[in-house]
C-alpha cells in the first residue's frame, strides 16, 4: 500500500490531467449520498440510544411515587434500585462490544468474521431473554444480585472473546 501511495504523490501531475471515465462522477455522487445516509441512520440509531439511556436513568432516580417507603421497604427499595444499575452498567458495556462488533464486521468482510458476529447474536438474543423473562421475577436478595453479576459478566466475557478473535481474524487477514 505505501508503494502505491508514493507512486501516486511521486506522480501526481500525471493523475491530475487525466479525464475521469464516463459517468464516474455520478457514481461517485450517488455512492457519498448512500454514505451520508448511512452515517444520518446511524446517528439517529445513536441518538435514540441516548435518549432511552436518559429516560431510563430518569425513571429510576426520580420514580413517579415519591412516598416513603415503609420501614421494613427501605433496603428491598434500594437492593431494586442497585439490580437495575448493575443491568444498565452491563448492558451498555454489551452494546458497546457489540458496536466494535459490527464495525469490524461492516467495514471489512473477512473469512470467519461473519461466522463469529453471527454466534454473538445468539449471546444477545440469551441476554435479552434473560431480561424479559428471568430478570423482572428476581426477587430483591443479594442472591440475585450475585445471579445477574453473574449472567451479564458471563455474557460480556463471551462477546469480548469474540470481539479479540474477530481482530485477530482481521489482523491475520491484513498481513
Amino acid at each position: 500500500m505505501d508503494k502505491l501511495k508514493d507512486f501516486i504523490d511521486t506522480n501526481k501531475s500525471a493523475f491530475e490531467e487525466e479525464a475521469l471515465p464516463e459517468g464516474h462522477r455520478l457514481r461517485f455522487e450517488k455512492k457519498m449520498n448512500t454514505r451520508r445516509k448511512k452515517q444520518l441512520r446511524w446517528s439517529l440509531q445513536i441518538g435514540l440510544a441516548a435518549a432511552a439511556s436518559l429516560a431510563l436513568f430518569f425513571y429510576w432516580w426520580f420514580p413517579g411515587d415519591l412516598r416513603q417507603p415503609a420501614a421494613g421497604q427501605m433496603s428491598e427499595c434500594m437492593l431494586r434500585r442497585e439490580m437495575q444499575e448493575v443491568r444498565l452498567y452491563y448492558s451498555m458495556q454489551i452494546d458497546e462490544t457489540v458496536l466494535q462488533m459490527e464495525t469490524l464486521y461492516r467495514h471489512q468482510p473477512v473469512s470467519g468474521v461473519k461466522e463469529i458476529f453471527q454466534e454473538s447474536k445468539q449471546v444477545l438474543a440469551e441476554t435479552k431473554a434473560f431480561e424479559k423473562e428471568i430478570f423482572p421475577e428476581l426477587p430483591c436478595s443479594e442472591k440475585s444480585m450475585v445471579a445477574i453479576n453473574q449472567h451479564y459478566g458471563s455474557s460480556l466475557e463471551c462477546l469480548e472473546t469474540m470481539l479479540e478473535q474477530m481482530k485477530a481474524l482481521k489482523q491475520k487477514h491484513n498481513h
